[in-house]
């Protein structure tokens, strides 16, 4: 894969991260480029290097200060013996996409026109990425990947991220399709 510009709202997904490009501060060609103050900004050209030792040792340090609450201080949930893992289906029942049902195996799925989303939508209009269907703990959440992008869970349109249940009836991007737990 060669060298591609972003543009604003592109998206990209990095190990099990969906990443979109925002472009801020765009000045009308008309205005004079202001004097720069503040930090330089690197080059496009230059490497991103995330330092995860020093973020583990950050995470493991907070854990040992607060017994009580989970990596990112928040509270842990109370963990119940685990149960059988449960696996999320997403059967079509309208609009046009690559397959008819699909089985929810991955910790995320993408739903959008994109060449990485598990659900491929088709049609000239469809959004490249449309939603994300992330797994955490046994449960399925469903969010929209864009702001303009609407979502509706049996039939009331929600913001956020939403928790799906067996039997949900999801609209995003002209499909509609029931959520169900394989058996």
């Amino acid at each position: 894969m060669g060298k591609s510009s972003l543009k604003d709202g592109d998206s990209f997904i990095i190990g099990k991260h969906l990443v979109q490009f925002k472009e801020e501060g765009q000045k009308a060609p008309s205005e004079k480029p202001a004097e720069k103050a503040g930090p330089v900004t690197p080059k496009l050209e230059a490497t991103v290097v995330l330092d995860t030792r020093k973020a583990q040792e950050m995470i493991a340090a907070n854990a040992a200060a607060n017994p009580a609450s989970g990596p990112l201080g928040l509270s842990k949930p109370a963990t119940a013996p685990s149960a059988k893992e449960r696996v999320g289906i997403l059967a079509i029942l309208e609009g046009r996409t690559d397959q008819s049902q699909y089985v929810l195996t991955g910790k995320m799925t993408m739903i959008g026109k994109s060449a990485m989303a598990t659900i491929r939508l088709k049609g000239f209009f469809a959004p490249k990425t449309a939603a994300l269907i992330s797994r955490r703990d046994n449960k399925y959440f469903l969010a929209s990947s864009h702001k303009k992008i609407r979502l509706k869970i049996n039939g009331e349109e929600v913001s956020g991220q939403y928790e799906l249940k067996e039997g949900d009836i999801i609209e995003v991007a002209r499909i509609k399709a029931a959520f169900s737990f394989q058996e």
